[in-house]
């Protein structure tokens, strides 16, 4: 079914809630839903045939490829961008700390194992109140696993460092005992800022969240608000694909990820060309 998607034992795709999970979990019953689903489908067709026909865009087997937002984006995670203990928002939004996050329920279950995380999080986060970890998830209007939010409507697994930097809680204690991220972490969270979205007939679209895509990716395109780690021109930080790597190779493989690069290495070479053609 999944073409060059290679199935990872961590990964269990929460993010295909998109179309394929929702909708077998939350049928449409109006005929407001049905042509809302109608719409997505459609907005997203017309995004992909709009890359295609301006190539900003490529097919690797059944994935299509967002160039624009994957290759021409830059993008290097720094909470100290967007997140302050006691103040307003830097700039832009706080990231993924504020979305909503849908979870397996096999990936509640490894998070509800994950040895010490309530007590980690207990000594990061004075005046906890949740006394256990199921309370961390709540059931949302379609039944979806969902993370629950702090007050200040940030994940409930992050927390402030002495500095006033943000971090995800589960990612900190794995690293700190030497787990493996990838078993505890939910893949939602593994993948953001990329979004993997699926379109008609075994096809896919792996796009990043930004203002050009929003419209396609995103179940809401109003809830969309500027991610701060993601720039056209930020000297130093790398290309989104290069930045997202480890991710992108979990998903896809390492195949899929040299022919994206074989992509990305051509299209840098044309703009270069295109750029010495308009100077001359």
């Amino acid at each position: 079914m999944f073409g060059i998607l290679e199935k990872n034992l961590f990964f269990d795709f929460p993010f295909f809630l998109t179309r394929t999970e929702i909708m077998a979990r939350y049928k449409p019953n109006t005929d407001l839903d049905r042509r809302t689903e109608e719409a997505g489908r459609e907005t997203e067709e017309n995004y992909v045939q709009m890359l295609e026909e301006s190539g900003d865009g490529a097919w690797i087997e059944n994935v299509f490829v967002d160039l624009k937002e994957l290759v021409d984006r830059r993008f290097a995670c720094c909470t100290r961008k967007c997140l302050a203990r006691g103040a307003r928002k830097v700039s832009g939004l706080s990231c993924c700390a504020h979305f909503d996050v849908s979870v397996s329920p096999r990936e509640r279950d490894r998070i509800l194992a994950m040895p010490g995380l309530l007590e980690f999080l207990r000594d990061r986060k004075p005046g906890m109140k949740r006394s256990g970890l199921q309370e961390f998830f709540f059931r949302d209007e379609n039944y979806a696993l969902t993370l629950e939010k702090d007050p200040a409507g940030n994940c409930a697994f992050g927390y402030f460092d002495e500095e006033g930097e943000f971090f995800c809680g589960i990612h900190a204690l794995a690293l700190k005992r030497n787990l493996d991220v990838r078993r505890y972490k939910p893949a939602v969270c593994q993948l953001f800022p990329l979004s993997y979205v699926e379109l008609p007939e075994d096809r896919y679209l792996l796009s990043a969240i930004t203002e050009s895509s929003a419209a396609a990716v995103l179940e809401d395109p109003d809830d969309y608000q500027p991610i701060s780690c993601i720039t056209k021109r930020w000297p130093g930080d790398p290309p989104l694909y290069i930045g997202m790597r480890s991710a992108i190779v979990s998903l896809f493989g390492e195949v899929f990820f040299r022919r994206l690069d074989d992509l990305a290495r051509k299209r840098l070479v044309q703009r270069q060309e295109h750029g010495k053609a308009k100077n001359a």
